[in-house]
């Protein structure tokens, strides 16, 4: 049974062997992404630690780990890389909301730019120190754990953005195609739903009308052009993918060589 039908009170979690690609299959509970741990059962922190899960990355912020700090699988250690200092993502978050915005109509326009603001999110995960840092740091644990044959699980808060472009990262790194990449990105959207429906009913509560709430759900969700903005800036200002994982992240053909053969089967 897949890690993600074993599991219930992790969001948005899965195997990555569970992507669908004719040319590679990665193995089975090498690589498991999901939301944070914060709400995990003791069931299911037994199950992941019988998953051969040696290692938790944590991509979150400061202020995120504080307020919600994951629980621990035992025996797996837990690495902290935040990716960025401060994400300012506490649009689902009604109270925060309600005094940052007690006019309506300024909430409504900040849920209108969303979009915007998740683009250029994405673009710092490419030009950030701390980003940076962060990912190479990341890839410098995958090929420790790869070489010994141990799992990785990672995560930010939705399991959707900075985890999504971290296996988009991953995916590049092994040889996928960019289309299987945006495919399995978007399978977070199927994963999430019970989240975004959660995040509606804030909205209602804050009195937004059924409209806006309708097109605030497809801004929150998983979006081609967000990653897609991603991508564009690492082919206009880095030549390509994989000019950017050996000249930014430091991942040399040798190092990913390894990461082909230490996680595909």
């Amino acid at each position: 049974m897949l890690i993600s039908e074993n599991v219930s009170s992790i969001e948005n979690i899965r195997d990555l062997n569970q992507i669908d690609y004719s040319q590679y299959q990665i193995k089975k509970k090498l690589l498991v992404r999901s939301a944070s741990l914060a709400n995990m059962s003791l069931e299911d922190s037994k199950y992941l630690n019988n998953c051969n899960i040696s290692t938790v990355v944590d991509f979150r912020d400061y202020s995120e780990q504080k307020a919600k700090a994951d629980k621990d699988i035992p025996g797996a250690e837990n690495v902290f890389l935040p990716v960025l200092e401060d994400m300012q993502m506490s649009v689902l978050n009604e109270n925060i909301l309600s005094k940052s915005f007690p006019k309506t109509s300024s909430l409504v326009e900040v849920v209108m730019s969303q979009s915007e603001r998740m683009k250029t999110f994405y673009k710092q995960f490419v030009t950030e120190k701390t980003a940076i840092e962060a990912y190479k740091d990341f890839f410098s644990l995958l090929l420790r754990n790869g070489e010994r044959g141990k799992g990785t699980l990672y995560h930010c808060t939705a399991g959707k953005d900075r985890t999504g472009y971290a296996t988009a990262l991953i995916l590049s790194a092994l040889g996928f195609e960019r289309s299987v990449i945006f495919r399995d990105y978007l399978e977070s959207n199927k994963y999430m739903l019970h989240r975004i429906e959660k995040g509606a009913e804030k909205f209602a509560k804050l009195g937004i009308d059924k409209k806006t709430i309708k097109i605030a759900k497809r801004k929150f969700f998983a979006n081609e052009e967000y990653l897609a903005s991603a991508f564009e800036l690492i082919d206009e200002d880095f030549g390509g993918i994989n000019t950017y994982l050996n000249k930014v992240l430091g991942i040399n053909d040798e190092m990913r060589k390894a990461l082909q053969y230490y996680y595909l089967k």
